[in-house]
């Protein structure tokens, strides 16, 4: 494992990261399924985990409070996972222009939090937004294609690691129904949350 015995691991991120987490807990997703790993196979390292995800957030959002939630703690790593509700915006609520992130402010905004994680000393893994529609012809799926690929790129530049949960995800649902895994095509049941824990794991050498 590439995660040093001691470590703090903080991770940020949207409704899915948050995942039903109150106060200090760590939600139900895929963050308690990692932690739940580590501490049962990696118990000796003593990896302490936080769950910083805001339900609803937007990468304009998250980067607004990344210097309190995330840089002020000095985590030796940090995940990020953002972007879906930048794109959902411009489709639900299309009419109101001003919750829309359009692609170079979301390229921005990442690029400023894990460039200034990476400044701080921290490692970083960057996981890409998904939308879960094996339609790649599909207008919202298209779009969070770009947001993922602008993710890839920052990561890429700021030497973090890049997981593609969409392609996890395309996978996974190669096999099942997609109605088994989401009921809305953006947050995930358990199975989904596990895809991901384990994406995240085997990135940090973990498994």
């Amino acid at each position: 494992m590439i995660i040093a015995p001691g470590s703090s691991l903080i991770f940020a991120g949207d409704s899915i990261t948050e995942c039903g987490r109150q106060g200090s807990n760590l939600g139900l997703g895929f963050v308690m399924m990692v932690d739940a790993y580590l501490k049962a196979k990696r118990g000796g390292s003593r990896i302490r985990v936080e769950n910083i995800g805001v339900g609803g957030n937007t990468a304009r959002d998250l980067s607004a409070r990344w210097d309190d939630d995330v840089l002020e703690k000095e985590p030796d790593w940090v995940s990020l996972l953002i972007g879906v509700n930048d794109v959902w915006r411009q489709f639900d609520r299309y009419l109101e222009v001003e919750t829309h992130v359009r692609l170079p402010e979301y390229r921005s905004a990442v690029n400023h939090m894990v460039g200034t994680a990476r400044d701080g000393g921290a490692q970083v893994v960057v996981m890409s937004p998904f939308f879960v529609e094996p339609n790649l012809d599909d207008p919202m799926r298209s779009l969070v294609e770009e947001y993922a690929l602008s993710a890839m790129e920052v990561a890429k530049k700021h030497e973090a690691i890049f997981v593609d949960i969409q392609s996890e995800l395309d996978e996974m649902v190669s096999h099942v129904p997609v109605m088994s895994i989401t009921n809305d095509r953006v947050h995930l049941g358990s199975a989904g949350h596990m895809r991901i824990a384990l994406a995240f794991l085997e990135s940090v050498r973990a498994l």
